[in-house]
């Protein structure tokens, strides 16, 4: 009886694992089937969901609108399909069902706070104002008036350009916040944007009162506004104005750099030195600024600031930086006094020494300051000025042979060593010593330590002074190192010639003529070039030696003061079609002779204008804008 009881038990045992299994496989068929009928649902979705999108970008929204909606209707808890239907309602001016569609919504999440931002737009389109206002309170109050609500509010304001109500929100969300400065930037935009920029100005210097480290960041963005009428007087006003119960260190460094904005440097030296005083700084944000002052032509201003750290600063390693800087402002000074007998504007012009008392004071200041500066890491500099005021300023090449090569005994490794390299080669290219000359700068070319523009540079003349000795093979071999690389200053050159000897060897007589006449005219023998040129347009056969020929007779004649000649074969070369390689060059020199030479600002105006419309690509564009808005600036 045992036995049968316990054979019992494992029968009714096995029968309960049987059963147990049945249902667990029962369970995984009907759950396998879900989950495929799951996938199957959510594939139709995305199906629709993708029909619906392209019907939208089609401009069927009668279609998009019923697939959007039927998806709505499967998933109305899906953000994503009402956001879509609403878009489309909208699209379609149906806004009776954008409101109800969202009204649903919010019954539906009361506390969504997007939902309201939504329903807002809709009044707010509908020319519903008032009620487009009431909504988005409502809004704010369903998520308990915190920050984040305004601000997003805010972004539906200002996504209508309701800025009012922008700056109601985020006014109120400042005031609320733990935090009121993150609010700035958005205001600061608001206002900016109303062209307020007094109000701007105040939020940005509430922002950096409390995080100077901010100051950069402002600056940017002031600077993206500056060019707008009237918006740099209105940010000075506004920053006196608020300087008046907040004298923060940090407003200063604001003031002076809207003061530079505007060009008014006397007044900007005033704030920076406010700014050092009160930072303690010792003269190293006057020192900054009038390094800034210096390459803005604001040498008068420049030069105070360099004064008064030589003056109140004795012991401030800045000291000989900024003697250096004063003299140097003395010097620039003196090249704007004279840049209109200097004429450099001119291609080549007959060399004449200009204010001689003058520069010789100049000199006289960088030779004290070579005596205040011995063994200091200034001296080359100071010696590189002294001899480029006697090379280039009173035509003194033997004076300045001898302190160039000063420069490269005291510093031989130093970047005005390899300066003075270079223009120790020029002297003696002036002196026809043609040899020596390259050896200069064959010297710069193969210094590891030279800057690319530099190599670039010597490498030129390397190849130039093949070319005056018709070594024109050779010479072609060293431009074409120049040219293929365009980055240089010196490329466009080396185009232009590589293309003259590509094109000329046939015609090598003429060729040679060209070359000998183009040394000359790099000597200042002008008459000589004149006489080797004038007729080489008529003699050769080559169209681009015939040009080039015409453009530097063209030059010459610039340079001898006759114009009307020179203006008639540029009027040529400037208007051929198609255009040839100097076409742009001959348009841009003949604005020159009109505002400089013949001061026919109309008429210089107008070939600047033809440059930019005809030559888009041209190198001279950059140039040829600062000249149309100089024209414009001094005509009022």
């Amino acid at each position: 009886m045992g036995r049968n009881y316990e054979k019992t038990r494992q029968v009714n045992r096995i029968k309960k694992i049987r059963l147990l299994m049945k249902k667990y496989l029962l369970f995984i068929i009907i759950f396998s089937a879900s989950i495929r009928i799951d996938a199957q649902i959510e594939q139709t979705l995305t199906n629709k969901y993708q029909l619906a999108q392209s019907f939208e970008q089609d401009g069927q929204l009668e279609k998009a609108a019923l697939l959007f909606l039927e998806l709505y209707n499967a998933q109305p808890a899906n953000p994503i399909y009402m956001d879509d239907l609403n878009r489309v309602y909208l699209k379609q001016k149906k806004y009776d069902k954008s409101v109800q569609l969202l009204l649903d919504g919010i019954k539906a999440r009361p506390s969504d706070i997007t939902l309201y931002g939504l329903l807002g737009s809709t009044y707010f389109i509908m020319d519903q104002k008032d009620k487009a206002h009431e909504v988005w309170e409502n809004g704010i109050k369903s998520s308990g008036g915190s920050v984040t609500s305004y601000r997003l509010i805010a972004n539906y304001a200002l996504q209508n350009r309701d800025f009012e109500a922008a700056i109601k929100y985020l006014k109120t969300a400042k005031e609320k916040s733990p935090d009121p400065l993150i609010f700035s930037y958005d205001l600061a935009n608001i206002y900016t944007a109303q062209m307020d920029f007094a109000s701007a100005i105040k939020e940005y210097c509430e922002l950096i009162s409390q995080k100077p480290d901010q100051i950069g960041a402002v600056k940017s963005r002031i600077q993206s506004y500056m060019s707008r009428p009237g918006s740099i007087e209105q940010s000075i006003d506004a920053v006196n104005n608020f300087l008046k119960d907040n004298s923060k260190p940090v407003l200063y460094d604001l003031l002076t750099f809207l003061y530079q904005q505007l060009g008014n440097y006397e007044a900007a030296l005033n704030s920076i030195i406010k700014y050092d005083n009160m930072i303690n700084a010792r003269g190293v944000q006057i020192f900054g600024f009038a390094q800034e002052a210096m390459r803005n032509k604001a040498y008068k201003q420049a030069a105070s600031g360099y004064k008064l750290i030589i003056e109140k600063y004795d012991n401030s390693p800045l000291l000989p930086l900024a003697r250096l800087g004063y003299t140097k402002t003395l010097e620039a000074s003196t090249d704007l006094k004279y840049s209109d007998s200097l004429n450099n504007w001119k291609p080549y012009k007959q060399l004449k020494a200009v204010g001689k008392e003058d520069y010789l004071k100049v000199i006289n200041a960088y030779k004290d300051l070579f005596t205040q500066n011995k063994g200091n890491a200034i001296q080359d500099e100071v010696v590189y000025h002294m001899a480029l005021i006697y090379k280039d300023k009173l035509l003194d090449n033997q004076k300045a042979d001898s302190l160039f090569k000063e420069v490269i005994k005291i510093s031989p490794l130093s970047e005005y060593a390899v300066n003075s390299r270079i223009e120790l080669g020029k002297i003696l290219i002036l002196e026809g010593n043609l040899g020596a000359a390259r050896e200069f700068f064959n010297q710069v070319a193969e210094n590891p330590r030279t800057s690319p523009d530099t190599k670039n540079e010597a490498s030129y003349y390397v190849g130039k002074i093949l070319f005056w000795s018709g070594k024109f093979k050779e010479a072609l071999s060293k431009i074409n190192e120049v040219q293929s690389n365009l980055s240089s200053s010196y490329s466009n050159d080396a185009i232009s010639l590589s293309l003259l000897i590509g094109t000329s060897r046939n015609d090598s007589t003429s060729l040679i003529n060209f070359a000998e006449a183009d040394l000359l005219a790099e000597q200042n023998n002008i008459e000589e070039a004149i006489k080797k040129i004038k007729d080489l347009p008529e003699k050769t056969s080559s169209p681009v030696l015939k040009d080039l020929a015409a453009f530097r007779y063209a030059e010459l004649l610039i340079a001898k003061n006759e114009y009307p000649t020179a203006i008639k074969i540029l009027e040529v070369i400037a208007v051929q079609n198609p255009p040839k390689v100097y076409s742009d060059r001959s348009m841009f020199l003949l604005g020159e002779i009109y505002q400089f030479a013949v001061n026919d600002q109309v008429k210089a105006l107008e070939n600047y204008q033809k440059l930019l419309e005809n030559f888009p690509n041209s190198l001279y564009f950059d140039y040829v804008r600062e000249r149309i808005n100089s024209i414009k600036t001094q005509g009022g």
